[in-house]
C-alpha cells in the first residue's frame, strides 16, 4: 500500500533584537526591542520581485540562501487569507509569510540515481562547477507583529542562519538579532489525556554517589555509570503507568536527597486522532503535521502548506502569550 502522506516535526521560536547598551534608544529596560518591520519590508519586497530580478545571499565562503516560494496570508481571527502574488500588502494588517529558503553549499556535489537502471548506468552528478552546490529546502512561517518562527528540525535553514539572513536581507541594519524557543506550559496532566502513547525518549544524568544505590535507577546505579538515554516504543503504552514512571523520575530530581538530573522527557503520541509531541524538560511548543506526498515525495508547496496550518493549529496559545506579554513577543 502505497503511503499518501508523512509526519512532520516543527519547532516554534520567537525572534527579537538585543542590546547590552544601557538606555539605548528603541529598547526597553531589559535591552529588547520587538519591532521587525525592517525584515518585514525586506521580506514584501522578495514578495513583489519577479525571480528572474533575484540572488542568492553569500553567508560565508561555500554557503549561499536565497527565498524561492513566498507567499502572504491575512490573519482574521482563525482564517487565513491569502495575499495575491505582486498586489499590495497593508503590513498594518496582522499577516504572515511563508517561504521556501534554499541554501546552496557550493563545496558539495548533487547527485541522482535513476533505480531502474543498472549501479554503474544511473548515477548522475551536477554541480562540479566551482560557482555550483547542491540545496537543500526549509521552508518558514513568520509572523513580523509577535516574532514567531516556525522551522522543520535539522533543517538546511536553521535558527540562526536564518536571522543571519535577515539581517543581510534588511540592509545589514538589524543588528543584534536573538531567538529563544516558544514555551508551552504542557505538564503530567496534559499526559494523562492522550488517546495514545507511541514512544517515549528519556536521558538523564546518574548523581546518585557510591554509597548509595537505592532508588528507582538501581538497576543503572550498580554498574556506576553517569548518564543513561532510554528510547522506549513499538509497545502499547499504558497512559496512567507510563505518568507514574515518569512522575517517580521528576520525584527523585526534585527531592531533598536529588538523585538524578533529568536532562530530558519527549513524549509522542495522539490525542483525539491528533499526532501529539510534549516537552516535560525544557517545555518548548512543538507540533506535527502530516504532510500530503506527491507521487511518493515530499515537494515544497505541500510543505508551505504544512507549515501554515502548524501556525493557525496554535494560533490561539500564541495570540494568548502574545497578550499576556503586552505585545511584546510570545
Amino acid at each position: 500500500m502505497v503511503q499518501n502522506t508523512v509526519p512532520k516535526k516543527y519547532d516554534f521560536f520567537n525572534i527579537y533584537r538585543h542590546t547590552k547598551r544601557k538606555g539605548a534608544e528603541g529598547f526597553d529596560e531589559d535591552g529588547n526591542n520587538y519591532d521587525l518591520s525592517l525584515i518585514d519590508e525586506a521580506l514584501l519586497s522578495r514578495f513583489n520581485k519577479k525571480p528572474n530580478s533575484l540572488s542568492l545571499t553569500k553567508l560565508k565562503d561555500s554557503v549561499y540562501v536565497g527565498i524561492t516560494n513566498i507567499s502572504c496570508y491575512y490573519l482574521n481571527g482563525n482564517s487565513a487569507n491569502v495575499v495575491a502574488q505582486g498586489s499590495d500588502v497593508d503590513l498594518a494588517q496582522e499577516h504572515l509569510w511563508v517561504f521556501n529558503i534554499e541554501k546552496v553549499n557550493t563545496n558539495n556535489e548533487a547527485v541522482v540515481v535513476e533505480v531502474t537502471q543498472q549501479v554503474d548506468k544511473g548515477r548522475t552528478e551536477y554541480g562540479s562547477g566551482q560557482t555550483q552546490g547542491s540545496a537543500k529546502d526549509t521552508v518558514v512561517c513568520f509572523n513580523p507583529q509577535n516574532g514567531v518562527v516556525i522551522l522543520p528540525p535539522r533543517s538546511g535553514v536553521g535558527i540562526s542562519r536564518l536571522l543571519k539572513f535577515f539581517y543581510y536581507i534588511s540592509g545589514r541594519k538589524l543588528k543584534g538579532l536573538y531567538d529563544s524557543i516558544v514555551i508551552d506550559d504542557t505538564n503530567l496532566n496534559n499526559i494523562l489525556h492522550m488517546s495514545t502513547i507511541t514512544d517515549l525518549n528519556v536521558r538523564v544524568t546518574n548523581l546518585i554517589d557510591e554509597s548509595n544505590y537505592k532508588g528507582s535507577m538501581s538497576t543503572f546505579n550498580s554498574i556506576k555509570n553517569k548518564k543513561m538515554a532510554l528510547h522506549l516504543y513499538g509497545g502499547n503504552f499504558v497512559v496512567d503507568e507510563t505518568v507514574k514512571w515518569i512522575s517517580g523520575l521528576l520525584n527523585l530530581e526534585r527531592g531533598k536527597k536529588k538523585r538524578l538530573n533529568v536532562d530530558k522527557i519527549i513524549i509522542n503520541g495522539t490525542h483525539n486522532g491528533e499526532i501529539q509531541t510534549i516537552d516535560l524538560v525544557t517545555n518548548r511548543m512543538v507540533a506535527n503535521d502530516n504532510v500530503e506526498l506527491i507521487n511518493s515525495k515530499i515537494i515544497i508547496s505541500e510543505m508551505m502548506e504544512s507549515v501554515k496550518r502548524v501556525y493557525m493549529a496554535n494560533k490561539t496559545k500564541l495570540d494568548i502569550s502574545h497578550k499576556l506579554k503586552g505585545g511584546q513577543g510570545v
